[in-house]
């Protein structure tokens, strides 16, 4: 009984919603707006990390997002961080391809940190060898970085900005850097929100 009353009021009063939803997500006539705004977005955002590559003196901007690639696996959710943007500086490698999926437990204190709402700064990623971070920093070439979240306006964390420097960086200049990164992951916040 439970179930068929559940199921009268969502054909009642939301099926013309849900029909809309999937209408929007499966019709083809959709593709070309949805273009158009993805690629707006994807300039403006590479903009935004053009501009903080160029006035931190970095060697790599990025964006990651975190997502839920599989529903549950014994009813434990898994979520991911999936690089989604990157700027690089003439001689610097790419990443952005290796860089997909990576479950969010990985990052699990900088993640925590991101949660509080707090940028995370490692001056010298190659001073502790015994860390877990170690060879994922030394892979891409990072001797100091620094990352902040991006928040939604709704409080959702949505995924984090940063930046990577092949040299150790003036421990000095780390604060106007880490001010300038949580800058850009706010204007890349409203980037977002404009999908629309």
């Amino acid at each position: 009984a439970s179930c068929a009353l559940s199921s009268s009021y969502i054909f009642a009063f939301h099926f013309t919603s849900l029909l809309s939803i999937y209408q929007e997500a499966h019709n083809i006539r959709n593709f070309n707006p949805n273009l158009h705004v993805s690629a707006r977005q994807d300039e403006d955002i590479n903009e935004a990390l053009r501009r903080l590559l160029e006035s931190s003196n970095a060697n790599r901007a990025y964006v990651f997002r975190y997502h839920n690639g599989l529903a549950a696996v014994n009813g434990v959710p898994f979520f991911f961080q999936t690089n989604t943007h990157e700027v690089i500086s003439p001689g610097t490698s790419r990443v952005m391809q290796f860089e997909q999926h990576i479950p969010a437990s990985m990052n699990l204190a900088i993640n925590n940190q991101f949660a509080q709402n707090r940028c995370v700064v490692v001056p010298r990623t190659d001073v502790d060898r015994d860390s877990q971070h170690y060879w994922f920093f030394q892979n891409r070439s990072a001797k100091s970085l620094v990352r902040c979240p991006i928040f939604m306006a709704n409080g959702d964390l949505f995924g984090f900005v940063g930046i990577d420097f092949i040299n150790e960086v003036d421990r000095q200049l780390l604060p106007a850097i880490e001010e300038s990164t949580r800058s850009t992951a706010s204007s890349i916040a409203a980037i977002f929100a404009t999908r629309r």
